[in-house]
């Protein structure tokens, strides 16, 4: 990620990972990406929507009430899945009337009653969306929806005098508000773009000002577009904190990766790929701690490759004290055990068996020698500085009275 700006990349990381893994892919740190989700409650046996969305899926939740060709692409890629895994497939006649159910509306599912979709389609529906070609047809839908976002917002956007004027951790909060708010309705981002372009606004707090009075709240509860944005903040504050972490961070060093092609299948993920994609996640699904690991990664010694095979291979246990007459090797590969602990008990009382050591013990009387020096010169060159003031002392001439 660039300094002063942000590319498409940067662009589309924030919008797969701030507005889609911490805001709209996810509930309470739970990942609802692959499963069918419905922005609303469920009160015996009855849907009540908010506003006009109906259900949805993906990371970027893509409404199928507001795009009923996804509902028709989501029945056949299900069939096709059924018939090549040996599932129940729906019957011919019914395939139509899912697809109507799948595709409403907020609107037309309170002009029906709040009626439910059959069980056993959702299940069935939800069991293909957690499967490996599941996955992939919502990765799909995810990636077309992140392009429409990139030209209708962030390419116009970077044109915008605010954007240009502001830091890269602005950026990337101005481009987290107009798009999330844009992929939950439209014609407000819209209007923040058109607001910007005429700069109508002078800051960011500005346009979250004006999103706030949209919808007027009840009992001082945010609404849906307030605490939307608000979610997505706090995944681009997990951006900022990845990007400004120590380049020795594994984190750092995870995140420069991914974010090359943000957009790549999590099918695609093997090894230690699939390792570090599973571990930046976490951290957008957990944005209230993220800055808090990220931070104790930046504390955390660096190992060279030699060394972690060398503690694979040795596994030291420092729930036991370190011998005393233990190498400096010994010492060494014990000591980095100690400090990559996450158990604080045990990594005080292995530091302690370390000073106890005859190597720790060596160390320390070189560190007495070398403090017991330092005190010989600073005391030296105080007396030096007295001696220095006296002589430039003024000379206090006294007269007779």
């Amino acid at each position: 990620m660039n300094s002063k700006d942000l590319s498409n990349s940067d662009f589309q990381a924030i919008a797969y990972f701030a507005i889609g893994v911490t805001s709209e892919g996810s509930i309470g740190n739970r990942e609802v990406a692959y499963k069918l989700s419905f922005a609303g409650t469920e009160k015996e046996g009855r849907m009540i929507p908010v506003g006009n969305s109906g259900f949805s899926l993906g990371m970027i939740q893509t409404d199928l009430g507001q795009h009923k060709d996804v509902a028709k692409d989501l029945v056949r890629a299900y069939q096709d899945w059924a018939v090549k895994n040996k599932e129940a497939s729906f019957p011919k006649e019914q395939e139509d009337k899912i697809i109507r159910e799948l595709g409403r509306t907020g609107e037309e599912i309170k002009s029906q009653g709040g009626k439910p979709l059959d069980r056993n389609v959702k299940f069935q529906i939800n069991k293909f969306l957690a499967s490996s070609d599941g996955i992939t047809f919502i990765h799909n839908h995810d990636i077309k929806q992140i392009k429409k976002l990139e030209q209708n917002i962030f390419n116009p956007l970077k044109e915008t005098n605010l954007y240009k004027q502001v830091s890269v951790e602005d950026k990337i909060k101005l481009a987290t508000v107009n798009a999330k708010v844009y992929n939950q309705n439209e014609s407000l981002g819209k209007k923040i773009l058109t607001g910007l372009q005429h700069n109508r606004y002078k800051s960011i707090q500005e346009i979250t000002e004006m999103v706030d009075g949209v919808i007027k709240n009840k009992n001082n509860k945010p609404d849906y577009l307030e605490s939307g944005y608000k979610h997505a903040l706090k995944g681009a504050n997990v951006i900022t904190e990845l990007i400004k972490a120590n380049p020795s961070n594994p984190l750092f060093q995870a995140w420069e990766k991914i974010s090359e092609n943000p957009l790549a299948n999590p099918n695609s993920f093997k090894g230690r790929q699939r390792e570090d994609y599973l571990e930046i996640k976490h951290l957008f699904l957990n944005s209230d701690k993220a800055e808090k690991i990220i931070h104790k990664h930046n504390m955390q010694p660096q190992l060279s490759p030699k060394h972690e095979k060398s503690l694979e291979k040795s596994e030291v246990n420092i729930s036991r004290p370190l011998v005393k007459n233990a190498s400096a090797n010994e010492f060494r590969e014990y000591g980095f055990a100690a400090l990559l602990s996450d158990d604080d008990n045990k990594r005080y009382a292995a530091l302690d068996s370390m000073l106890d050591s005859n190597v720790g013990r060596g160390l320390r009387q070189n560190a007495d020698k070398v403090y017991a020096t330092q005190e010989r010169e600073q005391e030296m060159a105080r007396l030096a500085e007295e001696q220095a003031r006296q002589v430039d002392a003024p000379v206090m001439r006294m007269g007779r009275g």
